[in-house]
């Protein structure tokens, strides 16, 4: 459940409970928006997550991470939101702590084309992030529509304005390019697996770049209760001074949709 190996001791009893979203863990890189929701309900439709984690004794911590992803599908529009809530304290010390909040609009021009509209703001102190507000335009591409396996491709452009903690010099304004694709099947009648890769350079200078790839496992257990595995590796080539250039997650708990 954790994001980093813990060893939970509570004289003899660790307590935790995940309910996981495919979108959590807002960590001031880059975060998969294409996954939290239905994609065929028309309606309203969305999920709730809570992750929490405590240990007293020779170890001493705490975590937790609400999430949520909410949507409302008309016949062309789709409307959708997430949002992540992210924290961890060790000995009573803060070790991690992030928000973020996202707003995505879709409307279908063609069976395969989508445009894409979103806003995005997060915040992540321990990654030196005081506030980042994303503003993106761009559209997606459903090249593949099988009965089980689909797949999807897309581009757009993303304006960015960052404030760094301790730094007075004012907001970094950047204009950025986000390509990314998507594959979500089925293995089975119960497995679900969704793989996504995303890569966000600087438009004046492509070294400059973000990228992230993931994959979740979702396997079916009863009615809308589902075990979740999801692996996440991300990359930034020039993060905030004194930030590693990359991270990786490995989460498992369960999920329930509504």
């Amino acid at each position: 459940m954790t994001r980093r190996q813990k060893q939970a001791t509570w004289p003899g009893v660790a307590a935790s409970v995940a309910l996981l979203a495919s979108a959590s863990g807002a960590n001031g890189q880059i975060i998969n928006t294409l996954r939290g929701w239905s994609e065929d309900e028309v309606g309203w439709s969305g999920e709730v997550a809570a992750a929490i984690a405590i240990a007293q004794g020779n170890t001493e911590y705490f975590e937790l991470d609400l999430s949520a992803a909410v949507q409302y599908a008309g016949d062309r529009h789709r409307v959708r939101a997430l949002a992540d809530v992210d924290r961890r304290t060790a000995s009573g010390v803060d070790i991690a702590e992030a928000t973020l909040i996202h707003l995505r609009h879709n409307y279908r021009l063609t069976p395969v084309v989508h445009s894409l509209l979103f806003i995005q703001v997060q915040n992540n102190p321990f990654q030196r992030i005081d506030s980042r507000f994303l503003l993106g335009l761009g559209a997606r591409f459903d090249v593949v529509r099988a009965e089980t396996w689909e797949a999807s491709l897309g581009a757009s452009y993303m304006r960015e304005s960052e404030n760094l903690t301790d730094d007075d010099s004012g907001p970094a304004r950047r204009n950025r390019g986000s390509f990314f694709a998507s594959v979500l099947g089925k293995l089975t009648k119960q497995v679900l697996v969704d793989a996504y890769a995303f890569y966000q350079p600087v438009i004046t200078d492509w070294s400059n770049a973000r990228a992230s790839v993931g994959s979740n496992l979702d396997v079916a257990l009863v009615g809308q209760l589902a075990l979740v595995v999801g692996f996440r590796f991300a990359y930034n080539s020039e993060p905030a001074p004194g930030v590693e250039t990359d991270d990786m997650w490995l989460r498992m708990g369960v999920r329930f949709n509504f």
